[in-house]
């Protein structure tokens, strides 16, 4: 019988603090061709990279291209890892949640201490989804610094629009 521990799982170090979070070496997956179907590999930096958990001042967000992006984003467009994630501190939010002042705040202040110079923004094109345009526009203009914007709308087939 199955216990659920799995040998291969990530080991914690005790003292793992999850707002803190940690980097992750995304140069380790290796992209296979497997009865000619290209598998990609993960282009996730760290974690956590829930935006209601991620601490301002984790070290992941430290590069200078940063990406927020509704849940739904990466499972409605295939090429998410490689179009989005590449390159950059990856957040997620889902706006449907009632703690949209907090977003704003913990935005405001990833911003702030961060020497980030550009924030993609992904989004659906669904009515829920307008909301994080407002969010992210409301901490950009309360935030100390300039920061190049860029909203990418993707339908609920998949693509770009």
């Amino acid at each position: 019988m199955e216990t659920g521990k799995n040998k291969n799982r990530m080991q914690f170090p005790v003292d793992f603090d999850v707002f803190q979070g940690f980097n992750i070496d995304s140069t380790k997956g290796q992209v296979e061709d497997i009865n000619g179907v290209e598998n990609m590999s993960s282009k996730i930096s760290q974690w956590p990279i829930k935006l209601k958990i991620v601490s301002p001042f984790a070290s992941a967000l430290q590069k200078k291209h940063l990406l927020i992006s509704a849940d739904c984003v990466a499972y409605a467009y295939g090429n998410f890892h490689n179009d989005f994630m590449k390159d950059k501190a990856t957040l997620i939010l889902c706006p449907k949640s009632l703690d949209t002042v907090n977003y704003e705040n913990t935005i405001i202040e990833i911003l702030n201490v961060n020497q980030i110079e550009s924030l993609t923004l992904a989004r659906m094109e669904v009515p829920c989804c307008m909301d994080i345009t407002e969010i992210i526009i409301n901490a950009l203009k309360k935030c100390e610094k300039k920061i190049n914007f860029k909203e990418v709308i993707v339908s609920i087939s998949g693509e770009i629009i």
